[in-house]
């Protein structure tokens, strides 16, 4: 026997009666839908005809269903796009679902972006709406995801930038809004960083969760040059963003030996985004600077703390080729190839 919910949707029913819905009844069709799917004594089958004439499965995601449906409406989508704006820009926290219909709203206005959601965004964040609900952390979360999907739409950006200095804004909410206002070009990723640093470092504080984070964000960059020249602009390299960006197996920020061709095919370090490197060329006016970065490298066991730095200039003399230093030896017996291959 098929479950009652796997009972044919008929979807020309359906169809046939959303094609004459105006945006009004598309919004009271959604905020009924999902007070009755959301109810805390919903079985699945209330469920799956919470969205009647629409019978859905109740054990999907019902806004993906919906859109899908309304998709193969002449008009629906639009329809739909509007009225979510509206349900959203009415929502009230006072029932006991109110939470579960507002991450189904902040979906929907995700799944159908529009102008108008920004409002109602707004709203939420700068209103209090979400202070009294038990996930309102969750909540501000799914809340800042999508008003980043609306930062180029109408007020969208100035909604992000307004929040960064509102009073409303949490220190949990930063590395969500850095990644999206810099994948959306609205900042630079390395200012971003900067600003957001105390925040930043409240949320993660050994530099280990936000890695994945920085890694995106860096692989996005790519520029590894530029991401050098940025990084020896600071005046110090401390610890938490040491950790944030060359920690983990999996590092945002890496290091690989390179050679120069130029100058006796001499063995340097260089940073490493993807394919992209940029050699640590040796600069009597940045060697401090230089050398934090190998520094760097030699806590993370991968190479000596000091580079080869080109001596004084000095009349012409013998050679002599000395044997591996005991730190050499040490690498060779633990495998690591790559540097004494270039030693």
């Amino acid at each position: 026997m098929q479950a009652e919910y796997d009972i044919g949707p008929e979807p020309e029913n359906f169809a046939g009666a959303a094609a004459h819905w105006d945006t009004a009844k598309f919004g009271s069709w959604i905020r009924a839908g999902l007070d009755s799917w959301f109810h805390p004594r919903a079985t699945a089958g209330l469920r799956a005809v919470a969205f009647r004439p629409l019978v859905l499965n109740p054990d999907r995601d019902p806004i993906a269903q919906l859109v899908d449906s309304v998709e193969a409406i002449p008009g629906g989508l639009e329809r739909v796009r509007d009225a979510a704006a509206e349900a959203l820009a009415t929502w009230t926290g006072y029932s006991a679902n109110a939470g579960e219909v507002l991450d189904a709203l902040l979906r929907l206005a995700k799944r159908l972006p529009t102008a108008a959601h920004v409002p109602a965004l707004r709203r939420l964040f700068f209103d209090g709406h979400l202070n009294d609900q038990p996930r309102k952390e969750l909540l501000a979360l799914q809340a800042l995801e999508t008003a980043l999907e609306h930062v180029s739409l109408g007020d969208g950006e100035r909604l992000l930038r307004d929040l960064r200095r509102a009073a409303c804004w949490r220190p949990y909410l930063a590395a969500t809004w850095l990644e999206g206002m810099a994948r959306a070009d609205k900042i630079d990723w390395f200012e971003g960083l900067r600003a957001l640093r105390g925040d930043l470092e409240q949320v993660d504080p050994e530099g280990v969760d936000l890695r994945p984070m920085m890694r995106r964000m860096l692989t996005r960059a790519g520029d590894a040059y530029e991401v050098l020249q940025r990084l020896k602009s600071l005046t110090t390299l401390d610890l938490w963003l040491e950790r944030a960006l060359f920690g983990g197996e999996r590092p945002a920020l890496d290091f690989t030996w390179t050679r120069v061709l130029t100058d006796k095919n001499k063995p340097v370090l260089a940073l490493v985004i993807g394919e992209d490197i940029a050699p640590l060329y040796d600069d009597p006016d940045e060697r401090d600077r230089i050398d934090r970065f190998y520094e760097i490298n030699s806590r993370r066991g991968l190479g000596p703390v000091k580079r080869e730095r080109t001596p004084p200039s000095r009349a012409p003399e013998t050679r002599v080729r000395h044997g591996r230093s005991p730190e050499q030896l040490r690498k060779m017996l633990l495998g690591d190839a790559e540097f004494c291959a270039l030693h």
